[in-house]
């Protein structure tokens, strides 16, 4: 294999085995690339004609896998592409999805990629512009378009937008591009420098049938003739029964509590899901349009969630994937708003799952963040009345994510400009629903980390806005403790209930007279409610799979809170401060079992800059750092 910082994957289209891959491979190598090929096999013409979105789909999860392979396997290296025909469809569809794609540069050639490819939105993932190679004598891409729905002509007559560079061809056909020669001569200048030479100053058009082609566009005359054939069809009944019975039974095993991410699914369960699938994946738009919006979009949501549960650790996450894009392609083509805003609100929670395996990736993460704001974005401006709560709560919780320092070092400064939108956001959310506990929830996570971000941390008004938020959502967590059964109703509440209880007593005993009775009662309000709801969520989730995900930040929190009584005992001369040290060091030592090396380098970062650690001892702080220092 070369020994070189910057591969290249090269993207096959229809009908095709692929072998000039081989040839382009020999002449990249032969400059130093390394170089890796994708496969989907042949892929028949018919499929690529069937406007079967299960048929693309397929191809582009397969295509995605083998890209994931090759970041994995050439980890920290510049990655490009080069797409032929279908493949660049395949390229466009993934860079719209998948947050993690990131491309050092991407040359298309043959495009069948719509017009209306939003790069705009995707533009920090590679390197612009993306280079079309355009031939004026290939007719596939403007047939491609013209016959079925879901292709564009940027082979044929350029993107012409932002973004995109095209570069003519006269007289090139659909296959003039894949060959050694082409490749020295027109793409390694691309790869390596971004040099585009060569380009046609006045490219000739393409011919007079192919440009009839784009205006008449005959996919719309079979339409037409297809719509009136049914018309002669008598009328059938519509047989929802698979989806009637997958609703039912998805209900009747939430309610029975049957799901659980640790046992196999009910075989009821997985017959009923599996035919609501198969009907789904073979039943035409016109059929489903007969379908009850809301009996759609629960059979979709449901099944998008189920796959959810069993993902939950899967940094691609296929199967919910899949579903909530199809939730909300489908009522996209219905157009009932406020199932596009459900829908949006789905993907969204899928983003911030995706978040939560993503956060020690600072990179990813952001994308994340950046993929959800622009789903919320869209959400708020179909939002009903009634649907507006959550999406303002869910649209502030993305801007708090954006908020977070880039370096992923959570003690560093965050962003203040999106904390304000997010503490805005969250405000909107608890004064339309402020009985719901998942507003106050947001509202205080907000706040909190607003207070805590210089300047706002030594003002006094961002104190009594703490005060005030932290009395709230203590009184919200205790009225709905009972109820809170799983980690993930439990440990947002507990969490952000602990933390901003921390704050508030710091921030009180450091900005007032460090008297002893001052000291008592800082650490009578720790008591009352910050280490119970820290430890109530450790508790449930300590022994379940759901461990892995919490047991860093559930116990870096709790020795962070254990610290901060202890500076307060100190202060007041009491016996227990050793023994909240101990348990101190207890949850710390947990904690740094199950670090990242990022994780580690903040936290040891954090011990003499964070105030519920700064204020300890100096001997205290030594040991807490040789716990968190990397060995």
């Amino acid at each position: 294999m070369p020994d070189s910082d910057h591969v290249v994957v090269l993207v096959h289209g229809i009908r095709d085995f692929a072998y000039w891959q081989v040839d382009v491979r020999q002449a990249l190598e032969t400059r130093g690339f390394i170089v890796e090929m994708t496969n989907y096999e042949r892929f028949d013409l018919l499929r690529f004609l069937a406007p079967v979105p299960w048929f693309r789909n397929a191809t582009i999860e397969r295509v995605w896998h083998q890209i994931e392979q090759v970041y994995k396997i050439h980890a920290g290296k510049k990655v490009s592409f080069i797409a032929h025909s279908f493949g660049t469809y395949v390229m466009a569809e993934i860079m719209r999805r998948r947050f993690n794609f990131s491309a050092e540069r991407i040359i298309f050639c043959g495009s069948v990629a719509r017009y209306d490819t939003p790069f705009e939105q995707v533009s920090e993932r590679f390197i612009a512009p993306l280079l079309n190679e355009v031939g004026t004598r290939d007719i596939w891409p403007a047939f491609a378009q013209s016959i079925t729905f879901g292709y564009g002509s940027a082979g044929t007559y350029g993107f012409k937008r932002p973004y995109v560079r095209d570069r003519w061809h006269a007289g090139a056909g659909h296959g003039y591009f894949l060959n050694k020669d082409f490749c020295e001569k027109f793409w390694v200048p691309f790869l390596e420098t971004g040099a585009v030479i060569g380009s046609e100053r006045d490219p000739e058009l393409p011919a007079w049938w192919v440009r009839l082609l784009y205006v008449v566009q005959p996919r719309f005359v079979l339409l037409a003739l297809l719509a009136a054939s049914l018309y002669f069809v008598p009328w059938q009944r519509l047989d929802s029964r698979p989806v009637e019975g997958w609703v039912e039974t998805a209900e009747r095993a939430r309610s029975n509590g049957t799901i659980h991410p640790s046992s196999p699914l009910p075989n009821d369960l997985v017959q009923a899901r599996s035919a609501f699938e198969e009907w789904w994946q073979n039943t035409g738009l016109v059929t489903r349009r007969k379908l009850d919006p809301s009996l759609a979009y629960k059979a979709l949501s449901y099944n998008s969630r189920l796959y959810r549960l069993f993902e939950r650790h899967d940094d691609l996450k296929p199967g919910s994937n899949y579903w909530s894009e199809q939730c909300l392609s489908f009522f996209e083509q219905v157009q009932i708003a406020d199932k596009i805003t459900e829908c949006l609100l789905d993907r969204a929670a899928l983003f911030l799952e995706l978040s939560q395996i993503q956060h020690t990736n600072a990179d990813n993460f952001r994308r994340i963040a950046e993929s959800g704001d622009q789903v919320m974005n869209r959400a708020t401006s179909l939002a009903s009345d009634a649907q507006k709560p959550d999406v303002y709560r869910m649209a502030g919780r993305f801007y708090y994510n954006l908020a977070r320092p880039r370096s992923g070092m959570l003690s560093s400064r965050w962003d203040n400009n999106y904390l304000a939108l997010a503490v805005e956001r969250a405000k909107q959310a608890y004064e339309l629903d402020s009985a719901n506990l998942l507003n106050v929830t947001q509202m205080s996570r907000a706040i909190q980390r607003m207070a805590a971000n210089p300047p706002q941390d030594s003002q006094a008004n961002w104190t009594e806005d703490l005060r005030h938020a932290q009395k709230l959502m203590a009184t919200a967590y205790r009225a709905r403790l009972s109820s809170l059964r799983t980690p993930e109703a439990l440990i947002p509440p507990a969490n952000i209930l602990a933390v901003m209880t921390m704050d508030l007593a710091l921030r009180d005993w450091y900005t007032s007279p460090k008297a002893r009775a001052n000291a008592e009662q800082a650490v009578a309000l720790l008591k009352a409610d910050a280490l119970p709801a820290q430890t109530d969520a450790w508790a449930l989730v300590r022994s379940t799979e759901w461990a892995k995900d919490y047991t860093f930040d559930l116990n870096y929190d709790l020795a962070r809170i254990r610290s901060a009584a202890v500076q307060l005992l100190d202060a007041e001369s009491s016996p227990e401060a050793d023994g909240m040290f101990d348990d101190a060091i207890v949850d710390l030592t947990t904690a740094a079992s199950v670090a990242t090396a990022t994780q580690l380098r903040a936290a040891f970062a954090s011990v003499d800059a964070e105030p519920s650690f700064a204020g300890l001892s100096e001997e205290r702080r030594a040991r807490l750092k040789e716990i968190v220092s990397i060995k």
